[in-house]
């Protein structure tokens, strides 16, 4: 995870990390997994979060509410080469 803020005294904190599931069959087909991240940095504030799972490509998160930032991330479908 990249959590982009202005510099301050305190590092941005992950409070809650959440996945809409935690294992994926892509044999047959892609799949598409949401994730909803709550951060907090007290001091600056944050402008930017990205998150890369494995060799997904980097994905940017939408900021939300109240520090909650929401993305995708589509797991390509697998190839046996």
């Amino acid at each position: 995870m990249r959590i982009l803020s202005r510099i301050n005294r305190r590092a941005p904190r992950i409070t809650t990390f959440t996945l809409s599931r935690t294992s994926v069959d892509v044999r047959r087909h892609r799949a598409r997994v949401r994730i909803a991240v709550r951060l907090r940095d007290t001091g600056s504030g944050i402008g930017s979060a990205s998150v890369t799972i494995g060799d997904v490509d980097e994905t940017d998160l939408d900021r939300r509410r109240h520090g909650r930032w929401v993305g995708f991330v589509t797991v390509r479908r697998f190839e046996n080469t």
